[in-house]
């Protein structure tokens, strides 16, 4: 089954990006996704890196807030160094497992070049101190976002979807219930930018 990811504002679900930003959890980009799915698979982290990247960009321009991207960049950032870490110890474990040096030139891949025509041991335990140096990186990373943008601030997110959609329903006098679930980011931010004109245009009438 081919798996499709969204990669823009006009197809992902609002509730979708807010549950990204709230869990961390990027299979909310799987196009259909949601709470009564189950993955077990694994998405390509450089394309879930590239497909958030993007949203991300055109969600700040919509919103006019280019501090999201930093924030997210990190993010980003966090879920490259995961996978690097993941694919360099599994790499190890294979050339322990069935000792054919051929196994290691895969570490080309992340920037570790493995002489063959030289000991072993010693090149494999300057992987293990590299492996050790970007999980170090990665919590000093996970650290740094953590305060940008901590527990309080995600749940507070979470709530004001719920807030908004019923501030929403009652602003623009739309008569039904808004699907958080299938409306898309960028027309929850157009409905949002009319609830306000719409706003400032009665304070300006009541205010004549």
């Amino acid at each position: 089954m081919t798996i499709q990811l969204h990669k823009t504002c006009d197809t992902l679900p609002i509730y979708n990006f807010y549950k990204i930003i709230e869990t961390d959890d990027f299979n909310y980009l799987m196009v259909g996704y949601n709470d009564l799915n189950q993955f077990d698979g694994e998405l390509d982290p450089a394309q879930i890196g590239a497909n958030w990247n993007e949203i991300l960009t055109e969600y700040s321009k919509l919103v006019s807030n280019k501090k999201i991207i930093t924030n997210y960049e990190k993010q980003i950032q966090i879920l490259g160094l995961e996978f690097d870490i993941k694919c360099i110890t599994e790499t190890l474990d294979n050339f322990e497992e069935f000792e054919d040096g051929l196994v290691l030139t895969l570490l080309e891949n992340f920037g570790i070049n493995i002489d063959l025509k030289k000991p072993i041991g010693n090149q494999i335990e300057m992987v293990v101190r590299k492996v050790k140096g970007l999980r170090n990186k990665v919590r000093i990373l996970k650290v740094n976002y953590a305060n940008q943008f901590g527990k309080e601030e995600k749940k507070q997110v979470k709530s004001n979807l719920v807030k908004e959609a019923l501030s929403l329903e009652m602003s623009l006098e739309m008569g039904r219930e808004i699907d958080v679930r299938t409306t898309s980011v960028s027309k929850w931010v157009y409905m949002v930018d009319m609830a306000t004109q719409r706003q400032k245009e009665f304070e300006r009438l009541k205010n004549k």
